[in-house]
């Protein structure tokens, strides 16, 4: 009998938490960021799932996820997103070469992505994919640290007249 209350408590926690943020299941939360983190969509469950999963900020810009969002197939638990000007800007950053993730997202076939990721390690070619969406532009290329590959999406937010 004791066995099974405990474990009707660990239940109740995660559920809590979930009605906090806004969200009926956890996947409503991680199909959002993954929508806004591959440019497909932003629905207006963007800020509450980020809020949701946020570990640690810097207040500014950098947040770290727990647990990861998917990208492309990839986990990610450090993004971006900012606002200004009229543009947001979406962006994850991937643990794998930039051909890979532009593999996985369509932009190039197999056989482009053995040649560029040759040419990228060996030559120090910085690769860059960039495509339009129906949210926005993408663009997938190496982050300023030489170590993870970005994606970026910039959606316009003004209405045009």
């Amino acid at each position: 009998m004791n066995t099974t209350f405990k474990s009707k408590r660990f239940l109740v926690l995660p559920l809590l938490a979930l009605a906090a943020c806004g969200m009926c299941k956890p996947s409503h939360a991680a199909d959002a960021l993954q929508d806004a983190f591959e440019c497909r969509a932003i629905s207006g469950k963007i800020d509450g799932a980020l809020q949701a999963r946020t570990v640690r900020t810097d207040g500014k810009t950098q947040t770290h996820l727990a647990p990861p969002i998917m990208v492309f197939g990839f986990p990610v638990t450090d993004v971006t997103v900012f606002r200004e000007g009229g543009e947001d800007i979406y962006t994850s950053y991937i643990n794998a070469p930039v051909s890979d993730v532009a593999l996985a997202d369509g932009q190039i076939t197999a056989k482009q992505n053995s040649f560029y990721k040759s040419h990228d390690n060996s030559h120090g070619v910085a690769l860059t994919f960039q495509r339009g969406t129906k949210a926005g532009h993408m663009t997938i290329d190496r982050a300023p640290d030489n170590m993870t590959t970005r994606v970026r999406c910039v959606i316009g937010t003004e209405s045009e007249d």
